[in-house]
């Protein structure tokens, strides 16, 4: 599924969230799973994936060497130390609503007023005021990161 778009919503003292509804409309069941994964994202927001995407991406992963975790380089597993020991799975209930795990609304520095961005292949929950702020600091570079990302492109190096 591809998410985009940039959606405001209350998250409650429970860290209950509505996901956007036309996000929840276009999800498939099937393909896409009940539920959704929960992690830290490298930016500091919550990033979710739908549970079925996210189960192939980390099994296609790793460092190629079919060797058990123990065995694997230092950088890898320290890797999966932290982000896999941070990850969580979370449902939606009747109501459409996530509830994220209270250490990683923490993490992110979740208040009650988010900011629930589309991104590709996932979603990240953002603080409001902090995804304000770094969107409006980058909207008057636009087109640098444009150039930056097109030029990534063309050496292909992006995703990698």
């Amino acid at each position: 599924m591809l998410f985009t778009g940039e959606y405001d919503h209350a998250m409650d003292e429970k860290q209950r969230l509505s996901l956007p509804a036309d996000i929840r409309a276009r999800l498939d069941p099937e393909q896409d799973g009940e539920g959704f994964y929960a992690v830290l994202g490298a930016n500091g927001a919550v990033w979710l994936w739908p549970e079925r995407p996210f189960a192939r991406m980390v099994s296609g992963q790793g460092d190629g060497s079919g060797l058990p975790g123990f065995l694997r380089s230092e950088e890898w597993a320290e890797f999966e130390e932290l982000f896999f020991s941070q990850a969580a799975p979370v449902g939606v209930d009747s109501q459409g609503r996530i509830r994220l795990p209270e250490r990683l609304a923490r993490m992110a520095k979740l208040e009650s007023l988010v900011s629930v961005l589309g991104v590709r292949d996932h979603l990240e929950i953002w603080d409001r005021a902090t995804w304000t702020a770094y969107r409006d600091a980058r909207m008057t570079q636009y087109r640098d990161v444009l150039a930056r990302a097109r030029a990534t492109m063309q050496r292909g190096t992006h995703g990698t």
